[in-house]
């Protein structure tokens, strides 16, 4: 895991090209209320997809982290779980990240198997502290995206 931080000022935003049928980049993103997730992802080969986590803070504060996902050998809960235990974020922020690496997957490799924790939306990523299981979230699909 390769992790910068960067200052965003207020005005940050990002572009977006009109989307092709062939997509190079793809980034999802989710607002949890505390923190702004956005995943991109590109496609290497045909065992690993290269992506890169941006999250931003209320403060202002961005870090990314750069990441290299194995499609024969990872799965996006334990990946996930290794995220929010090394970035020290919330132990509710496992479902979020899980979700958003899977359904980018999704969308670079259409014959990726969705993880069944993640498919019913509970399971593995589920709140223990409360017992309540983390709501989908609404995903927001960006395609061939410019740098941020």
């Amino acid at each position: 895991m390769d992790i910068d931080c960067k200052k965003l000022s207020e005005g940050s935003c990002t572009k977006s090209i009109n989307e092709s049928p062939q997509f190079s980049t793809l980034e999802l993103s989710r607002f949890t209320g505390i923190n702004e997730f956005r995943l991109r992802g590109v496609k290497n080969n045909d065992n690993t997809v290269s992506l890169t986590l941006r999250i931003s803070d209320p403060c202002g504060r961005a870090r990314n982290i750069h990441f290299t996902f194995y499609l024969d050998s990872d799965t996006v809960v334990l990946i996930a779980e290794e995220m929010v235990e090394q970035l020290d974020l919330f132990t509710e922020d496992v479902a979020v990240i899980a979700e958003l690496i899977d359904n980018l997957i999704v969308k670079l490799v259409p014959s990726w198997n969705t993880s069944p924790s993640v498919q019913n939306g509970s399971s593995e990523v589920e709140n223990h502290s409360t017992s309540e299981a983390v709501k989908k979230p609404d995903f927001l699909p960006l395609t061939n995206m410019t740098d941020l």
